[in-house]
């Protein structure tokens, strides 16, 4: 944060006291970080003692003041190569010593510029030689947090002076993390950095704290996307969607309920709850003259009378500008055109409107889609090319709405963006992405997001900032929806939500060139059973995606939703593709076949691969989705994306034997999600013969 920020928020920033340990002596030398405790009065046989969670160097006290000065300054002169004085860092408060990192931040931005004044090698050996000390640094972080959870030395390590040394070091450690990353990301592909997460207490307190704020529970898995600077900035900020209430259904794993569209109460609404103005609709005989010849239809906001009950419609021709605008259903604009929507409503797009550009032409939902099928579902296939055409798309969301731009920090105005309702919803998804250029409105005026990207690029060495590039930079860029894979979409897609799960299939399929009229036919499992036939080719990894699958004879494979992916692994093309065959899956993957069929429990269960002296253990893995899945159930093979090489933990499923298509077809049943637990072999020879395995690279067909 900016030091400005830091005072606004100063009594909502929690404390980290400092312990007290001398580490500004001055007669010892500069070192790496693995040396620090050695310099200070540690033994190696100490050190070794306490990462291993055997001993204790030294009292209580002591050894936490050891560690916050090893892992917070100790970890930065190791970084870093250069003194860090605690005296800079260590002020007085009312309530004691405490730790103060505001001038981290000027540290960081001078270091930045330092950096890219260098070669491109320099840098480079810079990001190789931090991205190892972050793993050091992980290392402990994880040793010591295993201790707190085991209940290893609870007088040391389940304290109030232990957590929020633990907090500081995470907090730290994503910092240094964005701050590298800005300048190596353009020279190298960044992969995802280290998994750094709050112990179980910070977890808890910062959850708390985002509740009081007013944030819906159910974000705390998209904060957590983000990254632990993101999220603990945004519980010092009140919930962008000021309407508490309708999130007090809401749960942490599950999505929000509070902006979905169910119907009941919803509808078109007035600005004001003692508004009566009339609603206005277009003339449904143009409306659906238009649309049935394959035109995209335009309201003409230009000559808006409270005496007219119909809003003029016009035409789109090439030579039109217009705006199309994209919003959330449950904030008043749901309707469809034969409903219309309120004068005051079309008042309100009218002053955005003019906000952005001379034209009174636009094109909303709520006024160009019928509720009449034929037609409604000639304008959905329609809209991809009307965000395509639309000169800019407007951005409409109530939370946003009801806030002053001028008053956001450009940290604050990207936290308030990628948290608001608007993009949680589905279909603003294809709608951002189709458009040529957008506008976000806010209380007091419009902002680009072009101009958005450019102001979070020049900040983007700090996190917040880091993390609101990128993200924009998924929506705001050159090439559009060119290219663009399934696995891209199923990230995008994984902080969203429908109330129509129907809809999903319809809104993704233009952004991966896929016809949303072949689908449109087609209703629940079936539309997903088109859509992923229309796919053709898939990442193999998509049979490990945690999610509820079809059940449907061929794609049981299949997820139901992409939705319903969050947290889950990448589906991309790093372990290569698989064909969509109406028989299954087909592709080729690494599978062990068992020699007599296996009736398995929820208990683990093992086999051995004398081949590669390899003994597996595995068990189900236990998910949210795992409800309806009962126990026993049979297994004939174990099914893997490849081999392992190496003693490892691996994701796999099991697979049952089909006999549908008789021996000539190798044809499996998708089975159970499973863990693979993989370690050397230690055991006899006759236990080896009666469960051994050969792993094989085979093509089969998943059903």
């Amino acid at each position: 944060m900016a030091e400005e920020e830091v005072l606004l928020h100063k009594h909502s920033i929690p404390e980290v006291p400092w312990l007290g340990f001398d580490h500004d002596v001055q007669e010892h030398a500069l070192v790496d970080f693995a040396e620090y405790p050695l310099r200070r009065g540690w033994s190696k046989d100490q050190i070794i003692a306490l990462k291993h969670g055997d001993a204790l160097a030294f009292d209580d006290a002591s050894c936490l003041a050891m560690l916050q000065s090893w892992l917070v300054f100790g970890f930065l002169e190791g970084i870093y190569k250069r003194r860090f004085s605690s005296s800079q860092y260590v002020v007085d408060t009312a309530s004691g010593r405490v730790v103060d990192t505001t001038q981290l931040r000027q540290f960081f931005d001078k270091w930045h510029g330092l950096l890219q004044q260098e070669s491109s090698e320099s840098m480079l050996s810079y990001w190789r030689y931090s991205t190892i000390r972050l793993y050091e640094l992980h290392s402990w972080y994880a040793a010591l947090e295993k201790h707190c959870t085991q209940g290893i030395f609870p007088t040391a390590f389940d304290t109030a002076e232990y957590h929020s040394i633990m907090r500081l070091v995470v907090l730290i450690a994503d910092s240094i993390y964005y701050n590298k990353t800005s300048v190596a990301s353009r020279l190298i592909q960044i992969r995802s950095g280290l998994n750094w997460h709050h112990t179980e207490v910070n977890g808890a307190a910062l959850r708390t704290r985002l509740i009081q704020k007013g944030w819906c529970p159910s974000l705390h898995g998209l904060f957590m996307t983000y990254g632990l600077a993101f999220t603990e900035y945004a519980s010092l900020l009140d919930a962008t969607d000021g309407n508490v209430e309708r999130h007090n259904r809401c749960a942490d794993d599950a999505k929000c309920l509070g902006v979905n569209y169910l119907g009941t109460g919803a509808g078109p609404k007035h600005i004001a709850n003692e508004c009566h103005c009339q609603i206005i609709r277009p003339s449904s005989s143009q409306m659906n003259g238009i649309i049935s010849n394959n035109k995209i239809p335009l309201i003409d906001l230009g000559s808006l009378s409270p005496l007219m009950s119909d809003c003029p419609v016009v035409e789109w021709d090439q030579q039109q500008n217009f705006i199309a605008f994209s919003h959330v259903w449950v904030d008043g604009l749901s309707s469809e055109s034969e409903i219309g929507l309120p004068l005051c409503q079309l008042r309100n797009l009218q002053n955005v409107l003019f906000q952005v550009g001379p034209s009174s032409l636009i094109w909303v939902d709520a006024l160009c889609i019928p509720h009449e099928p034929t037609i409604r579902n000639l304008a959905i296939d329609m809209m991809a090319e009307v965000y395509k055409r639309s000169t800019a798309i407007i951005i409409l969301d109530a939370g946003l709405r009801s806030r002053p731009l001028g008053k956001f920090s450009t940290a604050e105005l990207a936290v308030r963006l990628l948290t608001c309702n608007w993009m949680q919803r589905l279909w603003t998804l294809p709608e951002i992405l189709f458009s040529q250029r957008a506008f976000v409105a806010f209380q007091d005026g419009v902002i680009d997001l072009n101009i958005l990207r450019s102001r979070l690029r020049q900040t983007a060495r700090f996190p917040i900032e880091c993390v609101g590039f990128c993200t924009l930079l998924r929506f705001v860029h050159e090439d559009g929806t060119e290219g663009l894979k399934i696995g891209e979409v199923q990230r995008l897609l994984a902080s969203r939500n429908s109330s129509r799960p129907d809809d999903e299939t319809l809104a993704i399929a233009p952004l991966l060139d896929l016809s949303a009229a072949n689908l449109i036919g087609y209703e629940g499992q079936d539309r997903m059973v088109q859509f992923w036939r229309q796919l053709r080719e898939v990442p193999r990894v998509v049979i490990l995606l945690v999610c509820p699958r079809l059940d449907v004879p061929g794609f049981t494979w299949a997820p139901q939703s992409l939705i319903s992916t969050s947290g889950n692994v990448p589906m991309n093309q790093e372990y290569g593709s698989a064909t969509v065959t109406q028989l299954g899956l087909r592709g080729t993957f690494f599978i062990y076949e068992l020699k007599t069929r296996r009736i398995l429990g929820n208990a683990a269960s093992f086999i051995i691969d004398p081949k590669a002296q390899h003994f597996i253990a595995f068990r189900p893995l236990k998910h949210k989705f795992d409800r309806a899945q009962t126990y026993p159930y049979p297994c004939d093979g174990i099914v893997l994306l490849e081999e392992s090489r190496n003693a490892l933990k691996r994701s796999a499923i099991t697979v049952i034997t089909d006999p549908a298509l008789g021996s000539s077809v190798v044809r499996y049943k998708y089975g159970r999600q499973i863990v693979l637990d993989f370690s050397p072999l230690p055991v006899s020879q006759e236990l080896s013969a009666n469960f051994s395995s050969i792993g094989k690279y085979q093509e089969l067909t998943i059903s």
